[in-house]
Formats: structure tokens, sequence, C-alpha cells
């Protein structure tokens, strides 16, 4: 891709867990060759998806505990400048939002921008997680804003969520928004290519958002910060008992006897544990356990988290 005196943007946005670092990181791997700088908006204080992406590419901004639909909308200005000052190695900026943002400020921000490179807005891409889709829209007003915003749906999770449910799916966005069309996991997004080819993502009439208060969805956030490995039996046994008042947990965990840290990511009532990137040192730190816990359950979770596993060094876990 040549270098271009407008800098294209790629929004992607979605509730808490659909899926939105994972399709960055498809686009970041798809693109050919292009320099991709990326922003990420991570709530909590642990910059976890920061650390997710930081291996794909060396320009990683993070804008950790907030909302880019609110008041760190001056957070963004700053970011998309710095990657701008950049722009004689760059071919385009990924904004990933957080899953609590509403994406028509980040919108508004890359329309309004007054950066030396212009920015030119390619879309927004709206993931959306077939198998808690009925779920975030009873949670938040703001997985409703992210469907109106979207010029393309992702549907991720089909492989897990019920048939009916995935076939259903499409038509029930297009009665929110008639204009996006939708695609299945990887059916959206060639692999061999990105979502800033020509025509990726469908042209539609756009107009900038009047400035203005955003609806959003404010969830009691934890952190914990854990010293010592965690006790595998004891962890599962804990994360597999959450009831719905715990809408996500993500982190990254060491387990006692050995071996990397995991990346966990409980979504529903599904946990999944995967390896963790080397940059997920960066965030451990001397520690060999984060979480991040959302939801009006977290405190609670979070609590008993603590309770039943003994730390071995018997050193403070920090929340």
């Amino acid at each position: 891709m040549a270098y271009r005196a407008v800098l294209p943007v790629l929004v992607i946005t979605g509730f808490l867990g659909s899926g939105k670092t994972t399709l960055v990181n498809r686009v970041l791997g798809g693109a050919d060759g292009a320099r991709l700088g990326v922003v990420v908006n991570d709530f909590g204080e642990i910059g976890i998806d920061g650390a997710l992406i930081a291996d794909s590419t060396d320009d990683v901004i993070e804008l950790a505990d907030g909302c880019l639909c609110c008041r760190n909308t001056g957070d963004l200005e700053a970011a998309l400048a710095a990657l701008t000052a950049q722009a004689h190695r760059l071919d385009g900026i990924v904004v990933e939002t957080s899953g609590l943002a509403d994406p028509t400020a980040v919108v508004e921000v890359v329309a309004n921008n007054r950066t030396d490179t212009p920015l030119a807005l390619v879309g927004v891409v709206t993931v959306i997680d077939c198998q808690e889709f009925d779920a975030n829209l009873r949670h938040a007003t703001v997985a409703y804003r992210q469907i109106v915003a979207a010029d393309l749906f992702v549907l991720s999770k089909t492989a897990v969520a019920s048939a009916a449910n995935v076939e259903l799916i499409p038509s029930r966005l297009a009665m929110i928004n008639s204009v996006a069309p939708a695609g299945r996991d990887g059916e959206a997004v060639d692999a061999d290519a990105s979502l800033f080819a020509p025509q990726a993502v469908p042209a539609r009439r756009r107009d900038v958002p009047e400035p203005g208060a955003r609806e959003h969805t404010t969830l009691p956030v934890v952190t914990l910060s854990v010293p010592d490995p965690l006790d595998r039996v004891r962890f599962t046994s804990w994360i597999d008992g959450l009831d719905s008042s715990v809408v996500r947990v993500k982190g990254l965990v060491t387990f006692d006897g050995g071996g990397p840290p995991l990346v966990v990511d409980r979504v529903g009532a599904r946990t999944t544990f995967r390896f963790a990137p080397p940059a997920a040192g960066r965030v451990l730190q001397d520690n060999d356990a984060v979480l991040v816990l959302f939801g009006r359950g977290a405190d609670r979770a979070s609590k008993a988290l603590i309770a039943c596993t003994p730390w071995a060094s018997g050193k403070d876990v920090v929340t």
C-alpha cells in the first residue's frame, strides 16, 4: 500500500467480549505489507488488550481506564495526532473502542480532525457476538448504538452459538440498521487482505454526529493484581461458578506447577484459555496474574476469588 497524503482510519467496535481484538489482529495479520498504527481504548487500569496487539505492530497507543464516547475524546485526538506525526511511515490507523464506547464519538473526532495529515474514515465495523446477542442488548443501550453506527457487521462466535440464532441475527440487525451488510467470522475479511482494501467496507452516506452527550453504559469494573500463581482447580471452579451479574472477565493468569502465562477470557457462561503473547510480561510485571471483571457482581466476585485462593507468599492482592 503506497504512502497516502490522507491517512485512512478504520474503527472497530462491539460490546464486551465480542471479539474486537481478534479482528484487529486479523486485520494486522492480513495487511499485506501495509503499515498500520493502532489505538486501543481499554477499560480498567490494566492495559490487557494493548498487550494482545502489541506483538503485531510497533505503533500501538493505549488509552486505558476510559470511554472514547465522553471525557477521553481529547485523549483520542492526541493519540491520532501522535500517529499522524508518523504518517510518512504509516498507511492507515485502526481504532479499537472499548466494549462500552459509543463509536459515533470516534466518527466525530475523525471527521473534525485537526491533525497535520488529514484523516479519512474508512468505516465503522461492529463485531456482533452471536452467542450473547440478546444478553448484550438487554445489558446496554450502547450495544444498540454500536449496531446503529455500523457500516459493516462481523458476526463472531458462530461456531458456538445456536445455528437458529446465527441465521436470524442478520435480519434482526437489519431491523436496526438496514444499510450495513453482515458477514460471518472469516467471511467478512479475506484472509489475505485487510479491511483497508478498496470497497472492503461498503461506502454509505455518513452524517457527522452533532456534538453533545453520548449514550453509554457504566458498568462496575474491578481489577486484580495477584502476586503469586493461582491454584488451577480453585480458579476454574470460581470462574465456572460466576453468574450473569459478572458480564465479562479477561486477564492474564499463571497457574501453580509451572507453565507460561495464559490469556483467560470469560463471556457469558463460556471461558477460554490460550497462551499469552510475549508482551504479556509488560502487563504482568512482578505479578503472576492480572484480571479485569465487569458487571454489577464484579466486586463480590473478586472478593470470592481472593477468599478461596491462598496466596503462597502472603503478599496482598491489589484491587
